[in-house]
């Protein structure tokens, strides 16, 4: 009987991890989408002050707009062909919304085959790579290779870079998904009492704790 109890609370905790990684895995992507659009800003910004600079610019916006729109296999080809003769910056960003829109239109394998190239061409800025690798993790956890995932989030978690505390995050996460529990709920005690996380991050593993009894 006391099995019996134990297999239907590790159900009961099984499933609202999941609930809970249902609705907070996107929130991740979104944290660093916002950091990216602000660095696109300040990219588009500089750009737009130099004449020779606007239409690339104009171009950015268009495959964009193609986005926004739900045409994701137009706004792929929009983008790639933007990014090979847009400058580095524009074109490391035109890769990563290249790489989104095929995710976007059930490309998975095209979209990590981008993200893995921006991430070691060694042409894009650290910050904007560790995303592109971060990025490639998610979509090979929506394909259920959480170990190539945790490959490409190693060196981010163990980096200094802006993406370190998502990747940990995410790597709390593979490790309950495989059922190392006692280290999973490690690395989520560590994300709630470190000082420098971030409260969203604090916050997904402070109830992801909760939820799974740490």
């Amino acid at each position: 009987m006391t099995d019996i109890f134990r297999e239907v609370d590790e159900d009961v905790r099984r499933d609202r991890y999941l609930v809970l990684w249902r609705r907070y895995r996107w929130l991740v992507v979104a944290g660093a989408v916002a950091v990216v659009a602000l660095t696109a800003a300040v990219v588009g910004w500089r750009n737009w002050q130099q004449a020779q600079r606007m239409e690339q610019g104009r171009r950015f916006e268009a495959a964009a707009a193609l986005a926004e729109r739900g045409q994701y296999d137009q706004a792929a080809q929009a983008f790639a062909a933007f990014a090979g003769d847009a400058s580095a910056g524009y074109a490391a960003l035109a890769r990563l919304r290249e790489a989104a829109a095929l995710a976007a239109a059930g490309d998975r394998a095209g979209a990590i085959a981008i993200y893995d190239r921006l991430a070691e061409s060694g042409d894009a800025e650290p910050m904007v790579a560790d995303l592109a690798r971060l990025l490639a993790a998610l979509q090979l956890l929506d394909d259920g290779a959480a170990e190539d995932a945790g490959s490409r989030l190693a060196p981010i978690a163990a980096g200094a870079g802006p993406w370190r505390h998502f990747a940990r995050e995410l790597e709390g996460l593979i490790a309950w998904q495989a059922g190392r529990h006692e280290e999973a709920k490690q690395i989520l005690s560590e994300l709630v009492e470190e000082a420098g996380v971030p409260d969203g991050v604090r916050g997904r593993a402070r109830e992801l704790l909760a939820a799974i009894g740490g």
